[in-house]
């Protein structure tokens, strides 16, 4: 058999994807860089305090991306039937979009109550 065949039959192509995207993620790193781009800055909300979920954002996306890209790649190879990932494709879009849609509600409910929420009050006893 070709060696070329042989290779290219045990290759991992969301291993491959995966590499691919980590490159270009360096390298729009490296251009944006020269252009007062600054990691930092990526990573801190608008006070400028460091930001756990700007972070954890960037990670949840870069997972969730190469687990769906690995899902369909091992459903491609192991049977022709794209109907299973279909559940994954809706909890992807679901997760993505729905995301959004928490962050203004959350927006929403922090000027609402003005970053704070009050307790409410207690009942005075009986008597009193």
């Amino acid at each position: 058999m070709n060696p070329i065949l042989e290779l290219l039959k045990d290759f991992d192509i969301a291993a491959f994807a995966l590499v691919l995207g980590l490159l270009w993620i360096l390298l729009v790193i490296r251009n944006a860089q020269a252009g007062g781009f600054s990691w930092k800055r990526a990573m801190q909300d608008d006070n400028s305090k460091e930001s756990v979920l700007r972070f954890g954002i960037i990670v949840a996306l870069v997972i969730s991306s190469w687990f769906l890209v690995y899902v369909t790649m091992n459903v491609i190879k192991a049977t022709a039937d794209l109907e299973q990932l279909f559940p994954y494709y809706m909890a992807y879009l679901a997760v993505w979009s729905g995301a959004k849609v928490v962050e203004k509600l959350l927006d929403v409910l922090i000027l609402k109550f003005g970053g704070k929420l009050e307790p409410s009050p207690l009942p005075k006893p009986a008597g009193t």
